[in-house]
């Protein structure tokens, strides 16, 4: 079962409609093979000002999903903090991308930027929204087990790997590492579903 917390947060959120007003049916966890997530990245960057931000990959199992069960994406996205909503970009098919700001650039109003309001992130989920041939629309959840990921707990105690190319300017960025024995509680549902998710 989905945390309480969570479940409070999600009909509070929209009033069980997605974003475009759909009406959400069902809240149902991602246990089997919906989406998963496959990498992780934290970065920081620095020119004048600093900014950071956390982006994640998730692969949205669209092979059964769409063509096999003929249903339809609406949405794809993570629910921070029981309330923010942060919705992913489809980046190529079945692969979808979110970015999170923990300290964002906003404009100074004189052409330029300067570094916004922190947001304090302390526990996410990840979900798909997907409209069902019958018409009915269901809401599946990718948590920890029934409950939130804990931020920072995911991501600081594993190993990384720096990313190159990255728009970081005098900054940095990092990737946790899926390829070591101990990894984070992000990727549980990745290797049990990866290979599904192949044609």
């Amino acid at each position: 079962m989905l945390k309480q917390s969570l479940l409070i947060g999600i009909f509070c959120l929209f009033g069980a409609v997605t974003s475009l007003g759909e009406k959400i049916d069902r809240e149902l966890p991602a246990d089997h093979c919906e989406l998963y997530v496959n990498g992780f990245v934290q970065a920081t960057g620095r020119y004048i000002h600093s900014w950071i931000w956390l982006e994640s990959y998730l692969s949205v199992n669209e092979k059964d999903l769409v063509g096999k069960q003929g249903g339809e994406i609406l949405e794809v996205g993570m629910l921070a903090n029981g309330k923010d909503v942060f919705k992913a970009l489809r980046i190529e098919p079945a692969y979808y991308r979110i970015t999170t700001d923990l300290l964002p650039l906003d404009p100074d109003g004189h052409g330029g930027y300067e570094t916004g309001e922190p947001y304090d992130l302390k526990n996410f989920s990840y979900y798909v929204i997907v409209k069902r041939a019958d018409g009915s629309v269901d809401r599946l959840w990718l948590s920890n087990g029934g409950k939130d990921f804990q931020w920072p707990e995911v991501y600081e105690p594993f190993e990384k790997i720096r990313v190159e190319g990255a728009p970081v300017g005098r900054g940095e960025a990092f990737a946790l590492k899926t390829d070591v024995q101990k990894i984070s509680p992000l990727f549980n549902q990745r290797k049990a579903c990866q290979n599904l998710f192949k044609d």
